[in-house]
């Protein structure tokens, strides 16, 4: 671990899963000592070691974030919730493509809940089928 960072395995693991418990709304963005951790760091870890307690403090920070961010787009509420935790769940499953070389952990993260609710605006546009339409009716 770089020396640059101020916390430790130790702070990390100090209190396993206590973030998850504090749901979407927290954002409180400490570890115990009250140290702020380097999210880069973090977000490599989830990736290289599915670290559970680095993703639980990188969803403690970011979920009610992303939920403002996309609230401030004109997102409805219920719509944000749901694509901040799809977000989340994405950067859990795609952790090990991050690359701190091209981007910083916030800017990932955030992109993803970007396209995450263009991907949303997309499916609930897109135009249902006209079943009345003779290009659905069989030929004789």
């Amino acid at each position: 671990m770089d020396d640059i960072h101020q916390f430790s395995e130790i702070d990390l693991v100090s209190q396993p899963n206590s973030a998850l418990h504090h749901g979407i709304g927290s954002g409180s963005s400490q570890i115990p000592d009250g140290t702020v951790p380097s999210w880069d760091v973090l977000l490599t870890r989830v990736g290289s070691q599915r670290d559970k307690q680095a993703f639980a403090l990188l969803y403690e920070h970011f979920a009610p974030r992303l939920k403002s961010f996309l609230l401030r787009l004109g997102t409805d509420i219920g719509v944000a919730e749901e694509i901040a935790q799809e977000a989340m769940v994405m950067v859990w499953r795609r952790a090990e493509t991050y690359d701190p070389r091209q981007a910083g952990a916030s800017t990932w993260i955030f992109t993803i809940a970007r396209n995450k609710r263009i991907d949303r605006i997309r499916r609930d546009n897109r135009p249902l089928p006209d079943f009345t339409d003779p290009a659905f009716s069989q030929d004789a």
